[in-house]
């Protein structure tokens, strides 16, 4: 059972300065400062693609059947593509409803989505039983298509890397925050924004720590500006018991 004394306390604590989601979190991200991953580094990672082709998010295969990402990340027509680095990829289009993480009518940012066909690929793990989340001062690694670069001034420039990114975060912090104008909510670890920061295009990427998905990369709070203010990762641990019972019985 999540705390809903903390989720309350935060919701109320955010609405009162009035602060939204437009003034404090972009829910896209990729990776700033980080290099490029190894061919066996997140070779687990997927990438979620429009009807269009563009990229939408990222996320982790945990098994034959299932991608873990972000619930912001759901469009219709969602197509994906496993075993995108170190390539070839496999592309395949999502044609069953996602299964969304919900708790007295209120969405958590955390989704998983049944692949049509078994994906024969190296997968990754979700927590162990009876896991905590990573303290202050432990060290994750995120990946995504990155924007590698920034414009003058550090602003963020939207682009698509060929090679997917590496990079390590340090986290400083846990805090609950509501997403999409309180759409969602999500526990997050928090960690600042340099040296490796992320941006517009990756939300719903794993984060690795101890062999295991203990995170997504979930938001931002500085949308103009790398290497400015900090980054927030959902934490999965909350989340284990429903990620098993869901690919169980779905």
């Amino acid at each position: 059972m999540l705390d809903k004394m903390t989720v309350l306390t935060s919701l109320l604590f955010l609405l009162r300065f009035g602060i939204t989601l437009s003034a404090v979190l972009d829910l896209h991200k990729r990776i700033i400062g980080g290099q490029d991953c190894g061919p066996q580094q997140h070779d687990y990672h997927v990438k979620l693609i429009g009807y269009d082709g563009e990229l939408v998010c990222g996320g982790s295969l945990i098994s034959e059947w299932w991608i873990l990402t972000s619930a912001h990340c759901w469009i219709w027509g969602l197509k994906v593509i496993v075993g995108v680095h170190p390539g070839p990829g496999q592309l395949m289009i999502i044609q069953e409803p996602p299964q969304i993480y919900e708790e007295n009518n209120i969405y958590h940012d955390i989704m998983l989505l049944k692949l049509p066909k078994r994906a024969v690929r190296r997968t990754i793990g979700i927590p162990p039983l009876g896991c905590t989340n990573p303290g202050v001062g432990a060290i994750l690694e995120t990946a995504g298509l990155a924007a590698m670069t920034t414009a003058p001034q550090f602003r963020r420039e939207r682009n698509e890397a060929i090679t997917l990114q590496c990079g390590s975060i340090t986290v400083n912090g846990h805090e609950w925050v509501p997403l999409e104008n309180g759409k969602y909510i999500a526990p997050t670890l928090t960690a600042d924004s340099n040296p490796v920061d992320v941006s517009p295009g990756d939300s719903g990427g794993g984060v690795e720590y101890q062999g295991a998905i203990y995170a997504l990369n979930t938001a931002i709070n500085d949308t103009v500006t790398a290497f400015s203010g900090k980054s927030f990762f959902l934490d999965v641990c909350t989340y284990r018991d429903w990620i098993n019972n869901t690919m169980i019985h779905f």
